[in-house]
């Protein structure tokens, strides 16, 4: 299995080396991880190495020599690295929840945090859809500014019997969206019930109006999640001048970080079923007045969710079983 390489190219154990050096004067606060996973992603085109090839594999075969297309590979991932580029980006990948997403500079990288909704969105569905969790259909979830899709793909792997519709306003995101759908879907589909396995994507913009919720309009969504542009201007400017590349579309929410949530607050008030949730993530400098949207916007039984560095992060409210529409 090892290429003993009698071409004068460098081991990935040098490799690791030169790379650990030159992301480190670049400025990464991760430089040998970085380095790893870089000629991890190479590695994978060289078929004398095992299937599913890790970084602990990379660890203990320093010796190795990769053959000189997979070291051109590796040297122009890394000069894309020093440009501040995010790892993501540069694999085309993350995972997130307990799925791997494809990703593109058309969406933001998914990040920890947001698992968050995900997590918090489950209890509710097992909490309080109990009697509907074996019918095909009957939950009808819209995920709002969908990106990868990450939120709403991970949803309904994980509760096959809902109904699921991603809207975004990109284009491009919703191309990615449906990959990531069509991808880990299809996995899903070999051992699932034989409940719907699609997902519904719509093209939109929030501060015009949220999407009817299909076949069941007159009633509105069951949930809606969101994980809408928050950061302020200002401070998306400062972010995106580290090279990082992710879309401003995604991430800038004008100058105090909370034109897109109040209409988003305010719009899903309208097109939610009584009883209905709405959960969106939101920055934590403008989360108490994203708890006062809903409050305003009639939301009862709100919440702030703390992320994992403790910060606020996750807003939910319920319509009241009163509301008519």
């Amino acid at each position: 299995m090892e290429n003993t390489g009698k071409t004068g190219n460098p081991s990935i154990g040098e490799l690791i080396d030169i790379a650990f050096e030159e992301l480190k004067k670049s400025g990464s606060g991760t430089p040998k991880l970085d380095a790893l996973i870089l000629l991890e992603n190479v590695l994978k085109k060289e078929t004398v190495l095992p299937a599913g090839i890790s970084k602990s594999w990379i660890s203990a075969h320093p010796e190795f020599i990769p053959g000189t297309e997979t070291i051109q590979d590796f040297f122009h991932s890394l000069d894309r690295r020093k440009t501040g580029l995010p790892i993501a980006y540069i694999t085309g990948k993350k995972f997130f929840w307990k799925y791997e997403f494809e990703v593109n500079t058309n969406v933001l990288i998914p990040k920890p945090d947001t698992e968050l909704l995900v997590e918090r969105t489950g209890e509710i569905i097992q909490k309080f859809f109990p009697e509907k969790t074996k019918t095909d259909g009957d939950i009808l979830l819209l995920d709002m500014c969908t990106g990868s899709g990450c939120v709403a793909v991970s949803l309904k792997a994980d509760f096959p019997f809902l109904s699921v519709t991603a809207a975004d306003i990109s284009q491009a995101a919703l191309k990615v969206a449906k990959i990531n759908a069509e991808k880990i879907l299809q996995e899903m589909q070999k051992n699932a019930p034989p409940f719907r396995r699609q997902i519904s994507f719509i093209q939109c913009d929030l501060r015009e109006g949220i999407p009817a919720a299909g076949q069941k309009a007159a009633a509105g969504w069951d949930i809606i999640t969101a994980n809408p542009p928050y950061v302020p201007t200002e401070t998306t400017l400062e972010l995106l001048s580290d090279g990082r590349n992710e879309p401003r579309l995604a991430l800038d929410g004008g100058k105090d970080g909370l034109a897109l949530i109040e209409p988003l607050v305010y719009n899903c008030a309208e097109t939610l079923a009584p009883g209905g949730f709405l959960l969106t993530e939101t920055g934590e400098y403008n989360a108490d007045l994203t708890a006062e949207y809903f409050q305003k916007a009639g939301f009862i039984d709100i919440f702030i969710h703390r992320d994992l560095a403790g910060q606020k992060r996750l807003v939910e409210g319920r319509i009241s079983v009163g509301k008519t529409i």
